[in-house]
């Protein structure tokens, strides 16, 4: 189901004149010469920060809890197709923010069936609401991955603007300061603060004014090939894919990192 979803956003031809307008700007700047990047943009979760613990060991705790033998290796490729949903749905019209709470409850009972289903367990909507529910009961909290601080200090001493754009929504302040990276970034922009998340365009509009910058001057960071890399060619601004766990080898729509030291040489 997630790959046709997918392949219908691919193939529909604001994406294919977006993604060949990039490839255009990206030729002409090699030819012509180095761009003039003033702004790297950074998404927040699975790009400067991931659960703590990992998000796969809460997962294979819930699901133990309910009496499931999960596919530990399973887990993450089923948290890439259920991502992949989430941001689907993030890019309709009505996106999780703006669900009534049953709807919300319903989206998250089939993202979960998504990840059991990576996990080797087929599970109905409503045992995959149940381990959904086990999963809220452990507790977890956000760390900074260990190339982060060290970049955002380069980023910042080369004299470049650096901010987070977020679908977190309106704790990421609070969040980003008791994980030591509000005095490494410029600015937030958060889902509430834009009134719409990515990768509607608003938030990266908000995000090119809060840093005084065009679009092709900037760039923008995220693991999300929907909501990071498609909105970011929808705002004309150079996408750059980070793949920490490498499930995204074959990607070719932008360039892929593993590690946002990486952003360096693209500069």
């Amino acid at each position: 189901m997630i790959q046709s979803i997918i392949m219908s956003m691919k193939n529909s031809p604001n994406y294919t004149h977006t993604v060949r307008r990039l490839h255009a700007r990206m030729r002409s700047n090699s030819t012509v010469g180095a761009r003039l990047i003033k702004a790297v943009f950074f998404d927040f979760y699975g790009t400067l920060a991931g659960f703590n613990p990992p998000k796969e060991k809460v997962q294979a705790q819930a699901m133990r809890n309910s009496g499931f033998t999960p596919n530990l290796e399973g887990i993450a490729k089923g948290y890439l197709d259920a991502d992949e949903l989430m941001s689907k749905v993030n890019s309709s019209p009505t996106p999780i923010t703006r669900m009534p709470h049953k709807e919300k409850l319903e989206f998250f009972a089939k993202y979960e069936q998504l990840i059991l289903r990576g996990a080797g367990i087929e599970a109905n909507l409503e045992t995959a609401q149940l381990v959904w529910s086990k999963v809220q009961e452990i507790p977890y909290g956000f760390a900074v991955f260990d190339d982060v601080l060290p970049t955002l200090d380069l980023l910042r001493s080369k004299g470049l603007t650096v901010g987070i754009i977020s679908n977190i929504g309106g704790n990421a302040p609070n969040i980003t300061e008791q994980l030591g990276l509000r005095d490494k970034v410029d600015f937030i922009v958060t889902s509430q603060d834009a009134g719409i998340g990515k990768p509607h365009l608003p938030i990266f509009r908000l995000s090119l004014a809060r840093a005084g910058v065009k679009a092709e001057e900037a760039i923008h960071v995220g693991d999300s090939p929907i909501s990071d890399i498609e909105g970011a060619i929808n705002a004309g601004i150079t996408p750059l894919l980070i793949d920490r766990e490498g499930l995204l080898s074959e990607y070719r729509t932008c360039p892929r990192i593993v590690s946002i030291r990486e952003v360096i040489g693209h500069l």
